[in-house]
């Protein structure tokens, strides 16, 4: 991290980037967490973590807050991104 980075940081008049991009991201902390939890309690059940199965249930999360007839879809290869910044899961 450069010099310049840490004095902005230090004097508060900068922040991460996972901060500056919150306006941007698909789901809240919430349900960030909500994902997680229902994918380990899967894993403990023995039941493998599928590409599909998560995209399924990240869906069904914004399904639920949007309205009928405003359906949001997250995309393909939403999955791989999310798991590219994650060391929690591996998929089969």
């Amino acid at each position: 991290m450069s010099q310049v980075t840490l004095r902005r940081r230090v004097a508060g008049t900068q922040v991460t980037r996972r901060e500056a991009n919150r306006d941007r991201q698909i789901f809240d902390h919430g349900e960030e967490e909500a994902i997680t939890e229902h994918c380990l309690m899967i894993a403990d059940r023995g039941f493998p973590l599928t590409f599909d199965f998560l995209h399924r249930i990240a869906q069904a999360i914004i399904n639920d807050r949007t309205p009928p007839n405003n359906e949001y879809d997250i995309g393909r290869h939403w999955v791989r991104s999310v798991l590219s910044l994650l060391s929690t899961f591996t998929l089969k």
